[in-house]
């Protein structure tokens, strides 16, 4: 069970080294039986995540600024993505870098005896238009 369900604004949350090389995030929630959390990651310009890896959990990613590739799909801001545990990302990358929250239904390092259910696979909705809005900020997209 997570503790924290009180309010939290995540720019008072310390960046610190990401579990993918080269980002850096703030863990937003933790669930310390399961490990299931929630994180803001920052991926920055030219980020490139090497070797293909196998997701020991669940992941969903919501895009709040920039683009991240993923398995050859591009996701702009204001776009969601769900890969189920088992998903083998080949693939992963930002030219302009990218900031988005993602949350994780377990702990990442489980292993995973068997390949993912495609039923859960959402490989990418565009949640809003993007365009000019004075309702966005930049204020998110600092690290």
């Amino acid at each position: 069970m997570r503790p924290q369900i009180e309010y939290l604004h995540q720019n008072r949350v310390e960046w610190r080294k990401g579990f993918l090389a080269g980002t850096e995030e703030r863990t937003l929630s933790r669930d310390e039986q399961s490990g299931a959390d929630s994180i803001v990651i920052s991926y920055p310009a030219e980020w490139d995540q090497g070797d293909a890896r196998v997701l020991g959990a669940a992941e969903e990613i919501f895009i709040l600024a920039g683009t991240l590739g993923v398995n050859g799909v591009e996701h702009g801001p204001m776009s969601y993505a769900r890969w189920p545990e088992g998903t083998r990302i080949e693939k992963s990358s930002s030219d302009e870098g990218a900031v988005a929250v993602l949350f994780r239904n377990q702990n990442p390092s489980t292993t995973v005896s068997e390949g993912p259910d495609e039923r859960k696979l959402v490989e990418k909705i565009e949640c809003l238009p993007v365009g000019p809005s004075p309702m966005r900020t930049p204020d998110f997209a600092n690290p």
